[in-house]
């Protein structure tokens, strides 16, 4: 089994039975991936021996290690209930996936690959804590790789995260948000004038305001391809021309053309950047 997800549960205070307030120390649970797809969890106070933790490599002991130490600095009163950290990519078969996206072969990719989620004490999250698409009303727990929109609070847990094994986490999580942008139409810039009407009162008249200014405008390139029938023979059509001393127009003969979008390629994850994403993988 491997090391699948880090989970620390912050300090927190409670009344006892005659009213005194008893602090709970933190603790740490770590949660494996067995072969058959089921998990194997073990839970240790953070900062107490984790030496008899099974199957952890040097490297992942000192993660745990050290998010553990981080963990406990978070003050009891913070309103951070829990830190998660997803640590390695899974796939495996599933018997029962609770995100319920098992694929048609049976196969689920872990998809929090590198992320730090935080589960709050209280379900709604201030807009001024987190951006709206970092927001989870019903479950209150912010999934997030940019460290700028953790709290306070949480900076030392994922420093210890990220900075561990020379910042290989960080760069994973950077690689592995990369993806293939689609291709795009191509435009110009061209100015536009625009003209407005409006009706304003001065000195007790109803005056009509003409307001022109130009904007710019995007306009859609195209290229221009002859056309052909079944046969490929080319089609063609007839054109208003004008002469050269721009008296009159005439008519002229020629190709009939198609307008097909003028496309500009998106950038794309290279190659580099995929084998350095699967050389850093193997290293985990």
């Amino acid at each position: 089994m491997k090391l699948n997800k880090i989970e620390a549960v912050t300090a927190t205070t409670s009344e006892d039975i005659d009213g005194s307030l008893v602090e709970s120390k933190p603790t740490m649970q770590l949660r494996y991936l067995k072969d058959d797809g089921t998990y194997h969890r073990c839970t240790c106070e953070a900062g107490s021996d984790l030496s008899y933790l099974p199957n952890l490599s040097t490297a992942e002991l000192a993660l745990v290690d050290s998010v553990a130490k981080e963990a406990a600095l978070i003050p009891v009163d913070s309103d951070i209930a829990q830190l998660h950290f997803y640590p390695a990519p899974t796939q495996a078969v599933f018997a029962a996936d609770p995100s319920g996206k098992v694929g048609q072969d049976g196969v689920v990719d872990e998809p929090r690959f590198g992320m730090v989620g935080i589960r709050n004490r209280h379900k709604a999250i201030p807009d001024a804590l987190v951006a709206p698409c970092f927001k989870c009303e019903e479950t209150g727990e912010i999934k997030d790789t940019d460290l700028a929109q953790l709290p306070a609070d949480a900076q030392g847990f994922s420093n210890a995260v990220y900075a561990h094994e020379a910042g290989i986490y960080k760069e994973i999580v950077k690689l592995k948000s990369l993806e293939d942008e689609e291709d795009y139409q191509a435009f110009d810039i061209e100015p536009e004038t625009q003209t407005t009407e409006t009706i304003e009162i001065i000195d007790g008249k109803a005056v009509d305001v003409v307001t022109v200014e130009t904007v710019d405008k995007e306009v859609p390139l195209f290229d221009f391809v002859p056309r052909f029938d079944a046969d490929g023979v080319p089609l063609v059509d007839i054109y208003e021309v004008e002469d050269e001393d721009e008296d009159f127009w005439e008519e002229e003969e020629g190709p009939k053309m198609h307008p097909v979008p003028r496309m500009v390629k998106g950038k794309k994850v290279s190659d580099k950047e995929k084998a350095r994403l699967q050389e850093l993988i193997a290293k985990l």
